[in-house]
C-alpha cells in the first residue's frame, strides 16, 4: 500500500506541476487562467467537461497529441470527445510534432 500511495502522490505532484505550467503560459498570453487538477473515476473528457461547467468557463483549451489508427481506437481521444460533447467553445491545439507533420503535408513538393 505504501508503494501505491507513493505512486499516487507522485502522479498528483506531476499533474499539479503540469497544470501550473499551463496556467502560467495562459496568463503570460493575457488570459485568465488557474491550474486545476481533478481526481475522479470519470473519463478524462468527462472530468474536463465537469470542471468547465463547475467553473462556468467561457472556453475550453485542450491539446492534441494526434494519435491515429489502432492506438486512437483503443485509447480513445480525449480532445475529440471534449470537442464533440462540449456545450461551450473549445479550442484544440496540436502538439508541435503534429503541427510540423501537418505543415509538411501541406507544403508542395519541390521539384528540381
Amino acid at each position: 500500500m505504501e508503494t501505491l500511495d507513493a505512486l499516487d502522490r507522485a502522479a498528483l505532484d506531476a499533474s499539479e506541476t503540469i497544470a501550473a505550467e499551463g496556467a502560467e503560459l495562459a496568463v503570460a498570453r493575457g488570459l485568465l487562467a488557474e491550474p486545476l487538477v481533478s481526481s475522479t473515476v470519470a473519463s478524462a473528457y468527462e472530468a474536463i467537461l465537469d470542471a468547465a461547467g463547475r467553473l462556468d468557463s467561457d472556453l475550453i483549451v485542450i491539446g492534441s497529441r494526434g494519435l491515429r489508427g489502432f492506438s486512437a481506437t483503443v485509447l480513445g481521444s480525449t480532445s475529440s470527445n471534449v470537442l464533440h460533447h462540449a456545450t461551450i467553445p473549445t479550442l484544440v491545439i496540436p502538439s508541435e510534432a503534429v503541427a510540423r507533420a501537418r505543415s509538411a503535408q501541406r507544403e508542395p513538393a519541390v521539384s528540381s
